[in-house]
């Protein structure tokens, strides 16, 4: 069950599922399971200056975690994205490194929100 602080914070997200808290629960979950892989990724990804896959790590990260937030960090990974399509290394970490501890704020609310579910 959500808590009301869980209500107020996902509410855009309880909306974009029709309601089904439970099957918000279970997206958490496969958030909480897949995030913390693809953020590994991307740091690696931008080390070995492999910037074509960090951009579909991006995107897919992105994607995961849109479910539950469409504005800020998310919208912040865009531009890491983008960065990375054109070639842009130092400025695509760069741009990683500001979101990144937005990105694991959030992702770390979602993680709670999969075990109190």
């Amino acid at each position: 069950m959500l808590t009301p602080e869980q209500k107020l914070r996902f509410q855009e997200a309880i909306d974009r599922v029709g309601g089904d808290c439970d099957l918000l629960v279970t997206m958490a979950t496969l958030v909480s399971e897949d995030a913390p892989q693809l953020v590994n990724d991307l740091e690696l990804q931008f080390e070995n200056n492999q910037l074509q896959d960090a951009a579909a790590t991006g995107h897919s990260l992105k994607g995961l975690l849109s479910t539950f937030e469409t504005g800020s960090p998310v919208k912040e990974l865009q531009t890491v994205i983008d960065a990375a399509r054109a070639g842009n290394r130092d400025r695509g970490n760069a741009l990683w490194l500001a979101c990144k501890p937005a990105i694991a704020a959030l992702t770390a609310s979602i993680t709670e929100l999969a075990v109190s579910g």
